[in-house]
């Protein structure tokens, strides 16, 4: 009897059951025994080995194809933190500097950076470039995908989790975005490929010096490409703890190897290493920011907030994911009622195969629970967001190799079933002829699901997800329409911008020419006005809306024009300050100065010393008077000040306005401080104008009685208040003004 042909997505004997040890080489082709050197294969065989090549080929092309169709268009805008990585690979190009670890917008890992400058280069300095970028690192991830998951478990699994990933909404839009941790499962998967291909070979000889030399530069290469991936050499280390535990021989034989590969790894850190030894702040400085035992997030209960982490992290995968735009449509889980069940299945399959088997495979799918709950944990252990599917992306493709074992074993007992029930339906028929039809069947209906998948994933993200307006406020794209217009209009005039992102580096990014000397503020607190006779364009963008209490002051700075997004909204107001018509505050009465602590409404002591306005604070601003929503308010009011200021120099370091409300004891309150015109964008003569708004929430508590209101000036991070001055002579370091009522 011939033996049957082996179909090209049948799994090879890596997968539940399978006895055999031989493994392919790193392309997948058999090694020939010596009795068969010169024997050419049948002819259906080559035809097999063909059809073998082409699929994978396709769903690499496919996965392409989703991930560059509309790129220029799709996803609309730029956010700040792809902006950010742009303008530091500007920089790069322009031979600026060329660090382990751009300190710049919070910490940047550089090997993106670098990415992307090489992007500029080719195709030059806009978005599509950097998109292109992000587009050809999913592409490649899914096609080492393909080869892990063939070297781990099988061609059929490999090629199955390859088209699943290809399909994932989760990396569809991690691939057309231009963030960097798109390339940290691509750094990863070489790594564990090369690994796990030089443990195939059992007792043979290694697979030599060059590839123990790539798999250290990976190791190495890793901690350049996501904050997340901090993690990665611990898994490596687990895994090769685990495989001393299982098969203490795949480390005995081959220790030569992993030291190179070690080694290797060292020597590609040591630039990174000697930064982080300068600067160490810099490489965690953010993941602590957002850890779930830093106080701020965990409210004195570090191990209470760790189990709703645990809990957040678990439902991603059914029943809520990343409720962020940028990355996911808001709440979807990674996987819908059949990727759930083929998900828990594959957990079934891995961990049952992991008891069962012995060797090699034993480790394999040991190392696919272990990489899973390792890559996690970035996402676990923070706080903030949660689930944030950019942290967690260190699982991939893991967790859809997971899906592929259930679906790979439920195709081979289909095949194995069918094969049998073929034969005993048509005695004509062996049982070996009857294997082949149910397998082909098996493997169609795989490939109708995964075409099934990618069909739904282009609908949810080309329909769906981008016509979503919640999709342009989660990437705040604002700024890319604003730039737009100051590309084409404006010229000539000193620029005002408003946004809760000062210098904005989409501004940088798209409008360069308008980003450079421009004064950035929050038209919610702070409302800077130029010297008499300067006229100004002042550009608001909506997705912090202007304080009306500071516009109503300035009937002057008219609105001109107002810009619209895609969906019809508007996203930005344009004002024209003509130079003249400042405001004129309504209380300009004499201040007081005092060092009291308690308040006598007598001053029997005589210690409180009325002041004319305007009274210099430090010689940096002067207060010139206020408006006040009122004199009399209730508990539970808010009282709304607007505090009017003339700048008279530009500070080296920033400093903030606050105002209290005091009772008869000096206690505050009720209280208020910000300054949200920094003072690097003052004007270096001063000569401005700036309107603070300041509310002062009454607490429904609040006794009847009649307060103080105290202002002054401080650097917040020492607390260091500016010196009230009379006659240029240091007095205080407050004011008093009029008295409130709570009635």
């Amino acid at each position: 009897m011939r033996p049957a042909e082996q179909s090209p997505l049948s799994s090879e004997p890596a997968h539940v059951g399978a006895s055999s040890d031989r493994a392919p080489s790193l392309n997948g082709q058999r090694p020939t025994t010596p009795g068969n050197t010169s024997a050419a294969p049948p002819r259906s065989l080559r035809r097999w080995r063909i059809v073998g090549y082409i699929v994978p080929m396709l769903v690499v092309l496919l996965a392409f194809a989703l991930r560059v169709h509309r790129l220029p268009e799709v996803p609309f805008g730029w956010h700040p933190d792809e902006a950010s990585k742009g303008l530091l690979a500007r920089d790069v190009l322009a031979g600026k500097y060329a660090p382990a670890f751009f300190s710049a917008f919070t910490g940047r890992d550089a090997l993106y950076v670098y990415l992307e400058a090489l992007a500029f280069s080719l195709f030059g300095g806009g978005m599509v470039a950097a998109r292109l970028l992000s587009a050809f690192a999913g592409v490649l991830t899914v096609a080492v995908s393909y080869g892990l998951g063939r070297t781990m478990f099988g061609r059929r699994v490999g090629l199955v989790a390859a088209a699943l990933l290809g399909a994932s909404l989760w990396h569809l839009i991690a691939s057309r975005n231009a963030y960097r941790a798109v390339i940290q499962p691509l750094v990863q998967i070489p790594l564990l490929w090369l690994l796990f291909h030089e443990w195939r070979r059992g007792e043979g000889k290694t697979s030599g010096w060059l590839l123990a030399a790539v798999a250290g530069l990976f190791l190495g290469l890793s901690q350049s490409t996501y904050t997340a991936a901090r993690a990665f050499p611990v898994m490596v280390l687990i895994l090769l703890a685990l495989a001393w535990a299982i098969v203490p021989s795949l480390i005995l034989r081959r220790w030569q190897w992993l030291l190179a590969m070690l080694l290797v790894a060292a020597v590609v850190l040591v630039p990174l290493a000697l930064y982080v030894f300068r600067h160490p702040f810099d490489l965690y400085g953010r993941a602590a920011q957002v850890s779930v035992f830093t106080p701020e997030w965990s409210g004195g209960d570090a191990w209470g907030r760790l189990r709703r982490s645990v809990v957040e992290t678990a439902r991603m995968f059914f029943i809520w994911g990343d409720p962020n735009y940028r990355f996911n449509i808001a709440g979807k889980p990674v996987f819908g009622t059949v990727g759930a069940v083929a998900f828990c299945g594959g957990i079934a399959v891995c961990t049952w195969s992991a008891i069962r088997s012995k060797g090699w495979r034993r480790l394999a799918y040991a190392s696919l629970l272990i990489w899973v709950v390792v890559m996690l944990l970035p996402m676990t252990l923070s706080a903030e967001s949660l689930p944030y599917y950019q942290r967690a992306i260190g699982i991939l493709p893991a967790v859809y190799l997971l899906p592929a074992l259930f679906l790979d074993a439920l195709a081979g007992w289909a095949s194995s079933l069918g094969g049998r029930l073929l034969g005993r339906v048509d005695q004509g028929r062996n049982e070996q002829s009857g294997l082949r039809i149910a397998r082909a069947l098996s493997n169609t209906l795989l490939g109708v699901l995964i075409a099934a998948l990618t069909m739904r994933t282009a609908r949810v993200y080309f329909g769906d997800w981008h016509a979503t307006p919640r999709n342009d406020d989660d990437r705040r794209v604002a700024m890319v329409y604003a730039a737009s217009y100051l590309r084409e209009e404006t010229a000539g005039l000193a620029l005002y911008l408003s946004s809760e992102y000062p210098e904005h580096p989409t501004l940088a990014f798209l409008a360069p020419e308008r980003y450079d000397g421009a004064h950035w503020f929050d038209a919610q607190q702070s409302l800077p006005l130029p010297s008499a006779g300067h006229e100004a364009t002042y550009v608001l963008l909506l997705e912090n809306p202007p304080q009306p209490a500071l516009l109503e002051r300035v009937p002057a700075l008219k609105r001109v024009h107002t810009g619209h997004d895609r969906f019809g909204r508007p996203v930005f107001d344009v004002y024209h300050w003509p130079g003249r018509g400042f405001p004129v505050p309504a209380d300009q009465s004499p201040a007081i100065w005092s060092f009291e602590v308690s308040y006598d409404p007598r001053d029997p002591d005589g210690l409180r010393h009325p002041v004319e306005l305007p009274v210099n604070f430090g010689d940096i601003l002067a207060f010139t008077g206020h408006d006040r929503s009122a004199d009399v308010v209730a508990p539970g009011d808010t009282l709304e000040l607007v505090l009017h200021w003339q700048l008279l120099s530009r500070p080296e370091r920033h400093y903030s306005m606050f105002a209290h409300l005091l009772d008869v004891e000096g206690r505050v309150v009720a209280e208020y401080d910000a300054n949200r015109y920094p003072t690097s964008f003052w004007r270096e003569g001063g000569g401005e104008l700036l309107l603070s708004y300041f509310p002062l929430r009454i607490d429904p508590g609040t006794p009847p009685g009649e307060y103080r209101l105290e202002i002054g000036v401080y650097h917040q991070p020492t607390g260091e208040r500016l010196p009230v001055t009379e006659a240029g002579v240091p007095v205080a370091d407050r004011l008093l003004l009029r008295p409130v009522t709570v009635q």
